[in-house]
């Protein structure tokens, strides 16, 4: 049924009521801060749909492109004997923009 059901824990649960410590890490964490927007207002143009960015001076500004991008160059080599021969090569660029 479970391909690493050796792994599976075996003890006896803690008692109920046992305080148990804060892992050290979560203790370390905080929140992000939240960058400031590089505009003063934000307004739906119901002709276009699309968002207009105002300055602080009432100005229409451009807030650019952004997009993603994900690539495996130079080529992602595999080899399926594990030897390094008979390599088979992989190489692709997905854009999402």
């Amino acid at each position: 049924m479970f391909a690493h059901s050796d792994r599976l824990p075996t003890g006896t649960p803690l008692p109920t009521g046992t305080l148990t410590p804060t892992p050290w890490g979560v203790r370390r964490m905080a929140p992000y801060p939240s960058p400031a927007p590089g505009y003063a207002k934000a307004v739906l143009d119901p002709t276009t749909q699309t968002t207009r960015y105002f300055d602080d001076r009432g100005k229409v500004i451009e807030m650019g492109g952004h997009g993603t991008s994900t690539g495996t160059n130079p080529s992602t080599g595999t080899s399926p004997d594990g030897t390094g021969s008979g390599t088979d090569t992989d190489t692709g660029n997905d854009t999402d923009q």
